[in-house]
């Protein structure tokens, strides 16, 4: 970025590093929650793995729920 009144916003599930800063660069981050390493996931293999598990267990939750729905009727 060339201009110091914008910024860029990266929602969860997002892998990015964060390289090739200028000796004057400034990053802010704001959170709701304080911050703990435990919570960040640091190899990009990994998070593949999450994204997998977590894209898995939203498809189950649906067919779940489609299943609960139709034993109602």
């Amino acid at each position: 970025m060339d201009t110091n009144n914008l910024g860029v916003y990266l929602g969860t599930d997002v892998w990015r590093e964060m390289l090739n800063f200028t000796n004057n660069a400034v990053v802010m981050v704001f959170a709701s929650e304080h911050y703990d390493e435990k919570d960040y996931i640091r190899d990009y293999e990994e998070f593949h793995r999450y994204l997998e598990e977590k894209k898995t267990a939203k498809i189950k939750r649906h067919i779940e729920q489609n299943n609960k729905e139709e034993l109602k009727n």
